[in-house]
């Protein structure tokens, strides 16, 4: 009897020993990520051609770049969109601005989890992200709306859920204007995508989308065709 309580205690002891080095060792969340220096290569987003006509999905921005004499070296969805595939939000694209901001506040809806947040890039090229209260159009030559924002000031936004654990994308800035597009290739919670962000340095960071979200990239990632509304390319 008393040897078979020691025996007990000790499978207890290694397995609680086995079950903490499983947690410790858990890999972390892998993610398809770009990172962009805007002075070799320009990132912008896109939604209609010069038609007037949507996009509609990756590869026919790819084809649409192309066209245009350039080359798309990565390319994922960019903010929330409607039914009608039109962005949900303020969207700006050459300095015109098809969309308006919406604010919401609920945490029904990720678009309206605080902060809501704007990715723009200037026309010169520098790309930032801003909270939708702070936001000005002066000199803004590509803008989409998304949220919440998941980083500020280099640390994780304290209101973020932690939420379901589904297929994210956002972008990231680091504080020498290096932007960071991501997409995560397992199921991520809030916390865990903004995590990946703080590990690749950014010192703010904005979600775009969930579930649905895609990327191309070239020998890693390659999208099956789903329609999107605006999207985000780097292009050369």
């Amino acid at each position: 009897m008393p040897f078979v309580l020691k025996q007990s205690a000790l499978l207890a002891v290694l397995a609680l020993v086995l079950l903490t080095s499983s947690f410790q060792h858990k890999a972390a969340p892998r993610f398809w990520s770009y990172t962009v220096d805007t002075k070799k290569a320009s990132i912008r987003t896109y939604f209609k051609n010069s038609k007037g006509e949507r996009i509609d999905n990756l590869l026919a921005l790819k084809s649409h770049i192309e066209q245009g004499g350039k080359k798309m070296l990565f390319a994922m969805n960019c903010g929330m969109y409607s039914t009608s595939y039109t962005p949900v939000g303020l969207y700006i694209e050459e300095g015109r601005q098809l969309s308006s901001v919406r604010k919401c506040n609920t945490a029904k809806a990720n678009f309206c989890l605080q902060p809501q947040g704007v990715f723009y890039v200037r026309t010169d090229g520098r790309a930032g992200i801003g909270t939708v209260q702070s936001f000005s159009a002066k000199g803004v030559r590509y803008a989409t709306q998304s949220a919440p924002v998941v980083v500020q000031n280099g640390k994780m936004n304290p209101q973020l859920p932690k939420g379901l654990q589904l297929v994210r994308n956002g972008v990231g800035v680091r504080k020498d204007g290096t932007v960071v597009l991501a997409l995560s290739r397992d199921y991520v919670n809030f916390h865990q995508f903004a995590q990946y962000f703080i590990d690749q340095g950014c010192v703010t960071a904005m979600y775009f989308d969930g579930n649905v979200s895609q990327a191309y990239y070239p020998g890693k990632a390659t999208p099956n065709g789903a329609p999107f509304g605006a999207m985000v390319a780097v292009v050369q």
